[in-house]
């Protein structure tokens, strides 16, 4: 598959115009089933896959989901970044994965990556108490949502713990305790909102 094939090279192939190639291969209905054969044909035959930034200039929509946790390295985060992929994948949305690694700087970097990919939407543990990037957000007015932490000041929709009910429900590993990985206190982190490790 060569990565250079363009538009204009399945129009020549298919023997259309590349209106008409353009309009097939965005599901455009204003074509011939001819056409649409010939044209999708050629994109096969070629290797050809649409430019999706392209395709999200046109449209304004990139079918990508932005995911911020606070460290991959946990558990809990890594158990929402797999349920909020499955989600968003059956609704044909991918997910952009990327760790704050409990920094705010290291957040905002990825935060201004999501806006410059112009993504759909954005999940966020958010860093620091609403510091850094997060009022780009809003300004931005992508679709936020905040998850397992909230900040003051920001009235964003947000996924949390049920920390009482977490608490009070039996687990081997008490809310405060450290994970048991190492004695050593530069290895201890406290556990997730109840108790999961």
């Amino acid at each position: 598959m060569d990565a250079t094939v363009t538009l204009k090279d399945v129009a020549a192939r298919a023997g259309v115009s590349v209106g008409t190639a353009s309009r097939v291969l965005s599901g455009h209905s204003a074509t011939s089933p001819a056409a649409r054969e010939r044209v999708r044909a050629a994109a096969t035959e070629l290797g050809y896959r649409v430019n999706a930034r392209a395709q999200a200039l046109r449209s304004a929509r990139s079918h990508a989901v932005g995911l911020l946790v606070s460290d991959v390295r946990n558990p809990f985060f890594a158990d929402i970044a797999h349920g909020a992929e499955q989600t968003a994948l059956a609704s044909s949305y991918v997910t952009l994965l990327a760790n704050a690694n409990e920094d705010t700087a290291q957040q905002d970097t990825y935060l201004d990556v999501f806006l410059t990919q112009r993504v759909d939407g954005i999940i966020i543990a958010p860093q620091g108490e609403g510091r850094g990037d997060l009022r780009a957000l809003e300004q931005a007015r992508v679709p936020l949502v905040f998850v397992d932490r909230t900040v003051d000041g920001f009235e964003v929709p947000s996924v949390t713990a049920d920390n009482a009910q977490g608490s009070s429900s039996p687990s081997p590993i008490s809310p405060n305790r450290a994970t048991p990985a190492s004695d050593t206190s530069a290895d201890r982190r406290p556990c997730p909102p109840g108790g999961r490790v």
